[in-house]
Parts: C-alpha cells; sequence; structure tokens
C-alpha cells in the first residue's frame, strides 16, 4: 500500500551555527502503543540538503578537520591493507562483510589540493554536514510498553567498533529522568533514549511536549564543544567533544577528533514509516497521521549571534550554486561531479608531476 509523508526544511533559508533549538510537538497515531510512525525533528549541515541524497554523498555525516585515513573510503588505505579495525569490525554488519565503514570518503577534506573544487573558505578546512537530532521517536524497544524519544548526534569518520569515550561525564552523562544510553551501533552515533508520557499523542491527550539540545562549539578551541539534549524540560544527556577523541594504537582506527559542528545547520521537521526504523504494525496505526508543531524556536548566546546559511567561516552559497543540478534534483544519489584531488590519495601528492 503506498504511503505519502510530509517534510518541512529550512534548508538554504534559515540555519544557525551554535545555540539551543527547542521545538514543542503533539505525536502521531492513536495512542502510546502505536507501532510504525516514525517522527522526526533535526539539524543538518547546510552542505547537504535533505532527501536530495547526491548531495549527502561524501559529506553526511562528516565533522572533521584532520588529514589522515579517517577521509579516505571505508577508512582504509588505497591498498586495502589496513587498519585491522577499519577492514573488520564484529560490530559491524553481515551486509557489509563486516567493514566498518561504507562512507565513500569524505569529499572536502582538509586534504583538498589547491584550485580543486571545494567550497571554502581555504581547501585546507574540513567541511561536511554533521547530524545533530532533536527527536526520533519509536515504540519502547527495551522490553516495555510506551514511547521512547531518542536524541542523537551522528559523526563520521568512525571509531573502532562505532566506540565513543564515556569514562567521565565530562565525555558522556545520563541525566536519569527515564533515560538510558542507546546501544544502538552502525554507524558513530552518540544517543540516549527516554521514556515519553502518555498524553503527548494526538489520538490520547493531543498535548505538546517539548524537545531540544543546546550545542556550543569553538574553531579556535575545538575541546570545548559538547551537545545537551532536554525532553520535556528536563535535561537528559550530554555529549562533550572528548568523547570524540583520536583512536589511534594498535586497535584503533587511526583517525583523529571528531568536532561538534561547526558548520551552519539547516532544521528539519518531518513524519515518516519505515521497517528500517521499527517494526511496522499497521493495526496500531490511524490514517492520515499528524505531527502537530506548536512552534520552533532557535536562541543564541548574547554576542553569539551566528543566523545565516553561508557564513564566512563555512560559506555554502558559492559552492551550492556552483552544483544546482544535485541539489535540486531529488532522484540523484551519488555526487555527479568528479571528486576534489585529496592530496594523500594522488601519488604525488597535490604536487604536479614534472615532466622529462
Amino acid at each position: 500500500m503506498p504511503y505519502k509523508s510530509g517534510m518541512l526544511q529550512s534548508w538554504n533559508k534559515f540555519c544557525f551555527t551554535t545555540g539551543y533549538i527547542e521545538v514543542s510537538v503533539s505525536l502521531p497515531g492513536p495512542n502510546e502503543e502505536s507501532k510504525g510512525y516514525w517522527p522526526g525533528a533535526w539539524t543538518l549541515g547546510n552542505l547537504a540538503r535533505p532527501g536530495y541524497g547526491a548531495t549527502t554523498d561524501g559529506v553526511w555525516p562528516y565533522s572533521y578537520d584532520s588529514c589522515d585515513v579517517g577521509t579516505f573510503p571505508n577508512q582504509t588505505y588505497v591498498n586495502g591493507s589496513g587498519p585491522a579495525a577499519a577492514v573488520m569490525s564484529e560490530a559491524s554488519q553481515s551486509k557489509y562483510n563486516y567493514a566498518l565503514s561504507w562512507l565513500p570518503g569524505q569529499r572536502l577534506p582538509s586534504c583538498t589540493c589547491p584550485n580543486e573544487d571545494h567550497p571554502g573558505p581555504s581547501p585546507t578546512v574540513g567541511r561536511g554536514a554533521p547530524e545533530i537530532d532533536i527527536l526520533e521517536v519509536e515504540h519502547n524497544k527495551l522490553g516495555g510498553t510506551g514511547q521512547m524519544v531518542s536524541q542523537s548526534a551522528q559523526f563520521a569518520p568512525f571509531t573502532h567498533d562505532y566506540l565513543y569515550g564515556n569514562e567521565s561525564v565530562e565525555m558522556w552523562e545520563v541525566f536519569g529522568n527515564g533515560t538510558v544510553p542507546n546501544a544502538y551501533q552502525y554507524v558513530q552515533a552518540v544517543s540516549g533514549l527516554t521514556e515519553l508520557p502518555s498524553d503527548v499523542y494526538v489520538g490520547s491527550g493531543n498535548q505538546f511536549i517539548t524537545f531540544g539540545f543546546e550545542y556550543w562549539s569553538n574553531p579556535k578551541n575545538s575541546s570545548d564543544g559538547y551537545v545537551i539534549w532536554q525532553t520535556g524540560g528536563q535535561p537528559t544527556a550530554r555529549l562533550g567533544a572528548a568523547a570524540l577523541g583520536p583512536d589511534i594504537g594498535l586497535n584503533g582506527t587511526q583517525v583523529g577528533q571528531r568536532l561538534i559542528s561547526m558548520e551552519p545547520m539547516s532544521i528539519v521537521l518531518n513524519l515518516g514509516m519505515s521497517p528500517n526504523w521499527q517494526t511496522i504494525d499497521t493495526s496500531t496505526l490511524s490514517f492520515p497521521a499528524e505531527m502537530r508543531v506548536d512552534y520552533v524556536r532557535v536562541y543564541q548566546r548574547r554576542g553569539q549571534t551566528n543566523i545565516g546559511c553561508s557564513p564566512p567561516d563555512f560559506p555554502t552559497e558559492d559552492y551550492i550554486t556552483r552544483h544546482l543540478d544535485s541539489y535540486m534534483n531529488p532522484n540523484l544519489t551519488q555526487w555527479n561531479y568528479p571528486q576534489p584531488k585529496n592530496g594523500l590519495r594522488v601519488p604525488f601528492g597535490c604536487r604536479p608531476r614534472r615532466r622529462r
């Protein structure tokens, strides 16, 4: 049976860099036992346009400014010999032959050679489209009843077995309030799961509930970065930049520090369905389904106002204009322009080969 879903997005119209975003929503479904809807509110770096697969190819979910094997396809050396942690990971899936990463490599790394196709401000600045999620709701997958909200952030490249630092509260902290760490793997996702009240569904109570996150990043000191999520006005989890540290050593993937997003972030609100999200039981659903949104608000620190989708330090406008067919054609799934040269992957680096 065909279904149609709805999406609102602020791509290339309204973006913000650092701050606090909050949405007030009433969730779809007759009650808390519905199984199959995928309501979401999330943010994405403006170099990717949601729903336009070609634009995400090689930029999602990279938030990376190092020049190393982490920028390579599948995070493996050119000859495929390693690192061992990238070649095989038991935390991966059989459909990927247990390779750690199936990403095509960072399209816009800090290794980009001069005069190559890069959005700037310099080819030595790594660019990407990180994702920070305000909410994704599913039926309780921990064995209980009711619904849970997943609040997460995704990063690339990946550490071995998709692990992140959680040895201290400076790295990762869950605040209680019905929240537990999410054990989901398969990408570098850091997230918490929080139980939801029973009266926030359109068919049972129709009450609105707030979700949000504050994030901070500092290009001059990336260690300052963090994300703090909230549900119903209560903090749920905090991710610090230290959790995304380098993964070096014998058993590591040899990648460097991943960054709390420095990119201008657009906003996405959508309601969909997918068996990849959760098992769909249509007997628990009602149609048409609605996710009702009361408001979306963004706040920023006094003196730190930074709105706009092409700020000087992380521009996007000219790059998007030069590749409009990719950004305007939702049927393209792969980037349809020549890949910029990565100085670590070409035989003579960025230097032109001498003629004899």
